[in-house]
């Protein structure tokens, strides 16, 4: 029986599928939820930022948009600390790390920098290095406050990117400009949600940076780079967003992007 002045439960459900097809309907309802979380931000402000960095991170996770950076401003350490040995597990012995030139951070008595990389990270160093104007590099730590980071979302699990490079130039006219570089391996499942995020954030931040790219290494064994430089809108976010598959991404780079 139906009590007289409800709705059919068949008419509820028309409704309710016809509300989320409506693009006003669904601005509306982020427009809802954007403000509560703001709330709930607000209220909880003064409480978080008496925690620890690395607690008050897990915090800026939640509540930063997407493509937002988690810390306003990049710091840089006085010093850093990088192990200069790894275990290689084939062998079963201790190794020293490759030392690579023009670190912002090096070793006194070497001036080199002890590190790994995969294939395509150490060609796009190598490829930065040859240019003639490199000033110095940074790999960009995987969390902490000297670390560039930004927020992305993954199957709705709020997770944090950290890109790879940040490479600091000569520009011919005695400044220093600032590239951002991250290669990553786009077999992985995480790559569109990341690139999609780190486009939106470089084009928030576009005057940060002279040139940012993104990198992948093709069946070929080619580096192939996107710029996300000079973006006027998200389509490029969204073209992204919508590579979910190694192949997707590698079609995505032929259609957009060249050689690096």
């Amino acid at each position: 029986m139906v009590i007289a002045g409800e709705l059919e439960w068949d008419e509820v459900v028309v409704r309710t599928v016809a509300l989320a097809r409506s693009a006003q309907a669904r601005e509306a309802l982020e427009a809802q939820c954007g403000a509560r979380v703001e709330s709930w931000r607000r209220n909880t402000a003064g409480s978080v930022a008496r925690l620890k960095p690395t607690q008050r991170q897990e915090f800026d996770s939640i509540f930063a948009p997407i493509g937002s950076a988690l810390t306003s401003t990049l710091s840089m350490p006085e010093t850093v600390s990088q192990k200069t040995e790894s275990l290689n597990k084939e062998s079963g012995q201790v190794e020293e790390l490759p030392l690579y030139a023009s670190h912002l951070y090096a070793l006194p008595e070497t001036k080199l920098f002890p590190d790994t990389f995969t294939g395509w990270e150490e060609s796009v160093l190598e490829s930065e290095q040859a240019s003639g104007t490199l000033l110095g590099w940074y790999r960009n730590p995987v969390g902490g406050n000297h670390a560039l980071s930004v927020h992305y979302l993954d199957s709705e699990v709020s997770k944090t990117l950290y890109p790879d490079f940040l490479f600091f130039h000569d520009d011919g006219e005695g400044g220093v400009a600032i590239d951002l570089v991250d290669p990553h391996n786009h077999s992985l499942a995480d790559t569109a949600p990341k690139w999609a995020a780190l486009t939106r954030y470089v084009r928030e931040h576009d005057s940060d940076f002279r040139r940012a790219a993104i990198v992948i290494k093709d069946a070929p064994g080619m580096l192939l780079a996107i710029q996300l430089s000079g973006q006027t809108d998200d389509s490029l976010e969204e073209k992204l967003a919508e590579a979910t598959s190694k192949e997707a991404m590698e079609q995505l780079f032929r259609d957009l992007g060249g050689a690096y």
